[in-house]
């Protein structure tokens, strides 16, 4: 016979053990999702941007194939692209919610009180823009508040060659992905 006595089997977990490891999961998976909302915002990001180097091409094939010049004006304040044609590129309506943490800055500035910001497409394809750096580029840098990384599309004259790339911050020249 067997005697029964004073041991007893624990078959599960204590409540303490069951409190660590449902802590420990929620500090991973709190460290995770500000990871992920980053990663996040900086795709909507890029894919905003990308819109709008779409965009931009899409008007200078625009202008070559109707052997038309395209000119197109920058709003940053209404973050709005405007072409001749009349079509808009409205960056509050790519990007989607919270486009108001959103900003346009074109290099080099535009003077508002001067001829508004903007590049020219010509029928063949060659950009001038209205206002150029010393290196005869005019660049948009896209910046979302929250991130230190900014977007950045560069349109070169007069050949008219349109790139994006990124840059770590607002003080850091932007990184192109291709070469010209």
């Amino acid at each position: 016979m067997r005697n029964i006595s004073n041991t007893t089997n624990q078959n599960g977990f204590t409540l303490i053990e069951l409190l660590v490891t449902v802590s420990i999961i929620g500090i991973l998976s709190g460290v995770a999702l500000v990871n992920f909302s980053r990663t996040w915002m900086d795709q909507r990001l890029l894919s905003t941007t990308r819109d709008l180097e779409n965009w931009l091409n899409a008007q200078r094939r625009d202008a070559i194939n109707n052997s038309l010049t395209c000119t197109i004006q920058f709003d940053p304040q209404n973050k709005q692209l405007t072409s001749s044609s009349g079509n808009i590129f409205d960056l509050r309506e790519s990007f989607g919610n919270n486009h108001e943490k959103l900003t346009l800055k074109s290099i080099p500035n535009n003077d508002p009180n001067s001829e508004p910001g903007g590049v020219h497409f010509s029928f063949r394809g060659l950009s001038q823009n209205h206002q150029l750096t010393s290196d005869g580029t005019l660049e948009l840098r896209l910046k979302l508040d929250g991130l230190s990384t900014e977007r950045c599309i560069r349109i070169i004259s007069p050949i008219g060659m349109i790139r994006d790339g990124s840059a770590p911050d607002s003080n850091s020249s932007c990184r192109y992905q291709s070469t010209y």
